[in-house]
């Protein structure tokens, strides 16, 4: 394996086109030159092995040929100087042009090509006595997982499980049947002892009320008795007291009969006035309503007659001056004796008679000045008040509330009496009632016990316990069953995942061998690979990869870095996987293919070949940039440079005076290509000890690996392979 530069879109050919001229470019200097180029006979790239592991793998050889490498680099300096300007002839001028590209490391390997995934269609040990029925598949074919792949010969095997079938239902069948009775039964007596007890329990609790109802009808009755004879004593004891005032009371009728007369008198005066009045107001409306002079004149006479009929109802009722004091002492009446007096509206005197005045009339209102029957009211009130007064003097009360006091008592005690009555006779009834719910409240105890101590529920247990033994044997799937289902499934073979049926061992017929058939994920293609000890710590899983084949010509197929195995085999190298990435790769199973696994990449920067850098006596590098002249007649300037990142082939380097297109030396030493120098070098070189005849190969780098430089030969064919993608070029 080894480390070389990824072209990119931008390059001018693809890496195979490069590959083909460089071959091109051997074949023709081994034909016109007795001397051959570093290439060799073989690809460049696949011959040369990586820097690091050829020293790794060589170090005397390294430490000898750094030795000679020392000495050539001396003669080369010599040579350098010692050729004159003027006898120097170039064969060739190698270039290369500078352009803004990418510079990669990576690592290369060659693996196999395998499906990602595999899997076997195989016959169970207990299916594989049965032939073959049909074939499903041929190789080539796509299935998915589950797909019928062949199936068995099963028609003797369905029988057998039919049979074991029927008698292993028959069996259950009984079993269920003699289970589904005895659980009915037990339902049945469960439900039956179950509402009995409930029916039971009821009857307790009813009966349990009815005694504490009966208990309590009894209390109450006991207390209502106690209470009806306490309330007659009390009546009895309070219409006694009574009795001496209200007999005394009985004797002052004839004041109640004379208050009662002239207040029915004052009341129809009252009543009088008020209609008097009313007739006037209508007399007074029909005469001022009148149309003309000649109806007011015929309606004067009855305004007239009103006028004199309220002045009578007026002087009848009084002035009403003494009203108020009469009020005030018949406010002192009692409630039972007393009776409503109201006072009336005056007549307005001054209107009336204005009135009258304006109709024209001679008639006159005289107000009253007599109050007579106010005063004969007031009177007869006074006069009650004060017998009402003398008979309830010793009583504290009034004379109403002796009266309602007395009526009061004597409804009490009479109440009283009756309520003692039937207080006695509630006693005696609730005194039968508890007796009778204490004796149904012990039958209903006896009743519950006698059923809850029922032995019918247990036997019917017992029944179902012993039918659910019997159930359970039966419900357990035979052995002989199990296995005969087990292997009718056996005889259905199917694919395990979905891919590509890539080999198929079935014929119709025929007893299955071991594997029927082999499926394939041919989507999922990975190349699997080997990483030396030495690569396998600079690459990881995810590293983007490239992968070429024979089969797919010079096309670049994307992959991915997927597994690395932890641990090397025997032969020190660790095992690895690249999954394929492009789809339809037209990569084949099995075929050999080339990985690139990608390590690191650096972006925009100018990028020659190793050669291309000298190193001053200062130690600083440089390039030889194209000032003038064409092909083998182009002449240089030595450019001072900073080197960068690089790879077994390219280096990047950077400089203030680099630009673009600038056309670089594709090597420092200014002797390769010169013709007419040849034999003075080659003179010089056998002189070296160990050197002998170097004519047409390539100084070897310290690494110990001859470089191959790409670029432009001045006068030649362009060729370029394993240029850096968009970088040097040929001119």
């Amino acid at each position: 394996m080894k480390d070389k530069q990824k072209p990119t879109k931008k390059d001018s050919g693809s890496r195979g086109e490069k590959r083909g001229l460089l071959a091109k470019f051997h074949k023709k200097e081994t034909e016109d030159y007795s001397t051959s180029l570093v290439f060799g006979t073989q690809d460049a790239a696949a011959a040369a092995p990586r820097r690091k592991n050829w020293l790794a793998r060589h170090k005397k050889l390294a430490a000898v040929l750094a030795v000679l490498l020392v000495a050539a680099f001396a003669v080369w300096r010599f040579l350098r100087a010692a050729v004159p300007a003027s006898t120097v002839t170039y064969q060739y001028v190698r270039t290369t042009t500078l352009q803004k590209t990418s510079l990669e490391n990576s690592v290369t390997a060659t693996g196999t090509v395998a499906a990602g995934s595999e899997a076997h269609v195989t016959v169970a040990d207990a299916a594989k006595t049965y032939t073959i029925a049909t074939v499903n598949v041929e190789v080539g074919d796509e299935v998915q997982a589950g797909d019928v792949i062949a199936t068995l010969d099963t028609a003797d095997l369905q029988k057998q499980i039919e049979q074991a079938e029927q008698s292993y239902s028959d069996d259950l069948q009984s079993a269920q049947t003699t289970y589904d009775r005895a659980v009915d039964s037990y339902e049945v007596g469960t439900v039956q002892h179950e509402n009995k007890l409930i029916d039971l329990q009821e009857a307790i609790d009813k009966a349990d009320e009815t005694l504490a109802e009966a208990q309590q009808a009894l209390c109450d009755a006991q207390h209502a008795r106690d209470s009806a004879e306490s309330t007659v004593n009390a009546a009895q004891s309070t219409l006694d007291s009574l009795q001496s005032a209200y007999s005394a009371a009985q004797g002052i009728a004839s004041y109640i009969s004379a208050y009662d007369a002239a207040a029915d008198a004052l009341v129809s005066a009252a009543a009088a006035l008020d209609t008097a009045g009313s007739s006037y107001t209508t007399a007074y409306m029909n005469y001022t309503a009148a149309a003309d002079d000649e109806t007011r004149a015929a309606l004067l006479p009855a305004l007239e007659t009103a006028a004199r009929s309220l002045e009578s109802a007026w002087t009848v009722y009084g002035s009403g001056a003494g009203l108020q004091a009469a009020m005030d002492a018949n406010a002192g009446v009692s409630a039972g004796n007393q009776r409503a007096v109201s006072a009336t509206t005056a007549p307005d005197l001054a209107g009336v008679n204005a009135q009258l005045a304006a109709a024209g009339s001679t008639a006159v209102l005289n107000a009253p000045v007599a109050d007579t029957l106010v005063e004969n009211f007031k009177a007869a009130a006074e006069a009650l008040v004060t017998q009402e007064s003398a008979v309830t003097a010793d009583t504290g009360m009034t004379y109403q509330q002796l009266l309602d006091s007395y009526a009061a008592a004597q409804s009490q005690l009479t109440a009283a009496q009756t309520a003692l009555t039937q207080a006695d006779t509630q006693l005696t009834s609730a005194e039968t009632q508890v007796k009778t719910a204490e004796t149904q409240l012990e039958n209903a105890h006896d009743s519950y016990d006698t059923e809850k101590n029922s032995t019918t529920l247990t036997s019917l247990y017992q029944q179902i316990e012993d039918a659910e033994v019997r159930l359970e044997q039966a419900q357990r799937t035979p052995d002989t069953l199990t296995t005969l289902r087990d292997t009718l499934e056996d005889c259905t073979l199917t694919a395990t995942m979905s891919g590509t049926v890539t080999a198929l061992n079935a014929t119709v017929g025929s007893v299955c061998g071991e594997t029927v058939a082999t499926i394939q994920d041919t989507d999922g293609l990975t190349v699997e690979i080997t990483l030396s000890a030495n690569d396998v710590s600079t690459v990881s899983t995810g590293m983007a990869c490239t992968i070429q084949s024979d089969a797919t010509g010079e096309t670049e197929i994307n992959g991915t870095l997927t597994q690395i195995d932890p641990t090397a085999n025997e032969q020190g190298t660790f095992g690895a996987k690249v999954q394929v990435n492009t789809a339809d790769s037209g990569l084949l199973i099995g075929i050999q293919a080339q990985v690139e696994i990608i390590q690191d990449v650096t972006e925009g920067v100018f990028v020659v070949p190793i050669d291309a850098v000298g190193t001053a006596q200062d130690g600083s590098s440089f390039v030889y940039r194209q000032t003038g002249g064409e092909g083998v007649d182009m002449t240089f300037e030595e450019v001072p440079v900073t080197t960068g990142a690089s790879n077994d082939y390219y280096i990047e380097i950077s400089g203030d005076t680099l630009a673009e297109g600038d056309v670089i030396r594709a090597t420092a030493d200014m002797t390769e290509g010169i013709e007419t120098a040849e034999v003075e070098q080659d003179s010089a070189l056998s002189m070296m000890p160990g050197m002998g005849d170097m004519s047409g190969q390539a100084m070897p780098d310290m690494s110990g690996q001859s470089m191959p430089d790409m670029g432009s030969f001045g006068g030649g064919a362009d060729f370029g392979g394993g240029a850096p993608a968009g970088g040097p070029g040929g001119m």
